[in-house]
């Protein structure tokens, strides 16, 4: 432990249980709620951040959008972890632009958080590079039209 710090950026209605859940563990110091952040912040978070977390929860009638958040930690060079749920597993390519990991499996999700801080700085640089790459490439405006259109003549 000791190792993360966190910030959390968003216009959630569930901020406030996590407000409580940070009080009642005690983790005043180590996150922090965002809300209603600029893009200008946003960037500086996304640029400052080794690692980027999407830790989304299924929730019944409802369905994940699609993870723009991941696709703009991605090209910002940052080392992306997402639950595998619709839309972020549409965003992300495991092991291309981030890393997909089991909704909800709290071990899952330890085990490769702790995975990626112990490949070293350099690795996930190199990583970085990689999944902006790859997300410029397959998530380029030109490219989702590409992709409508071809689903339009099916």
């Amino acid at each position: 432990g000791g190792r993360v710090a966190k910030n959390t950026a968003g216009d959630r209605d569930d901020f406030p249980n996590c407000e409580k859940a940070i009080f009642e563990n005690n983790l005043q110091n180590r996150v922090r709620l965002l809300v209603g952040i600029s893009d200008k912040e946003r960037n500086t978070l996304l640029n400052n951040a080794d690692l980027v977390v999407s830790p989304n929860v299924k929730v019944p009638g409802s369905m994940e959008g699609f993870g723009i958040n991941a696709v703009e930690a991605a090209i910002c060079e940052r080392v992306v972890v997402a639950s595998d749920l619709e839309g972020l597993a549409d965003a992300i390519k495991n092991g291309k632009n981030g890393f997909l990991v089991e909704s909800e499996n709290i071990e899952k999700w330890v085990n490769k958080i702790n995975k990626i801080f112990d490949s070293g700085e350099a690795f996930n640089r190199f990583f970085g590079k990689k999944a902006s790459q790859y997300t410029k490439e397959n998530y380029s405006w030109d490219k989702i039209c590409q992709r409508y259109l071809e689903e339009m003549k099916k």
